[in-house]
């Protein structure tokens, strides 16, 4: 996923998603995550987010 930034720079991410189950409360720590918060996946498209999301989001399966 290549993103161009305002000034110029480019940048290519790789992403990797894992499903995965909460065995605790989740806090940010304050440091690298400033807040949590959890969406189903219909609202994932109201939410503020990059275009790539979309392209990580239509890999999910569904039955996840």
């Amino acid at each position: 996923m290549m993103v161009t930034y305002p000034n110029g720079d480019q940048v290519g991410y790789v992403t990797t998603a894992y499903d995965g189950e909460l065995t605790s409360d989740a806090t940010p720590d304050g440091d690298e995550l400033l807040e949590i918060a959890w969406f189903s996946r219909d609202a994932i498209p109201t939410l503020p987010r990059r275009d790539c999301i979309d392209r990580v989001i239509g890999d999910v399966r569904d039955d996840l």
